[in-house]
């Protein structure tokens, strides 16, 4: 399975995020978009990683490092951002998301629903990730 290092660093690129092995996404909430999207549940990340709590602390710890970007940016109360981490060792499991909600000056861990994102939120940035996983 997965280990997530502690080392990861999010990185700004301007490559389609759907090439990208691992990549992060930030969402901002938005009044005006009014998008009702549904589709099939899928198996939360929490049930199908048995390292879930190691690496959501370990991506907690990292994001509220001052060097954990590669850029500066102001994030904002309710800013959302997912970090999609491709289990290419068993296909099976196929993605691992991981979601942080940035609240009075740091980032926490928070369940969302896939579907509020993309009904309620739109897309402001997003990236590579380099040394993503422990060797």
């Amino acid at each position: 399975m997965c280990i997530i290092s502690d080392k990861i660093k999010f990185c700004t690129c301007t490559n389609d995020l759907a090439d990208l092995k691992h990549y992060w996404i930030l969402y901002r909430r938005t009044k005006s978009k009014n998008e009702y999207i549904v589709g099939e549940p899928m198996m939360p990340t929490s049930m199908r990683d048995q390292n879930f709590e190691m690496n959501k602390s370990t991506l907690l710890e990292r994001l509220n490092e001052e060097d954990a970007f590669d850029f500066q940016m102001k994030f904002k109360e309710k800013d959302t951002l997912d970090v999609i981490i491709n289990n290419r060792l068993n296909s099976d499991l196929g993605t691992f998301s991981y979601t942080f909600e940035y609240k009075q000056g740091t980032w926490r861990f928070i369940d969302t629903d896939p579907f509020d994102i993309v009904n309620f939120f739109k897309e402001v940035g997003g990236g590579k990730m380099s040394s993503v996983l422990k060797k």
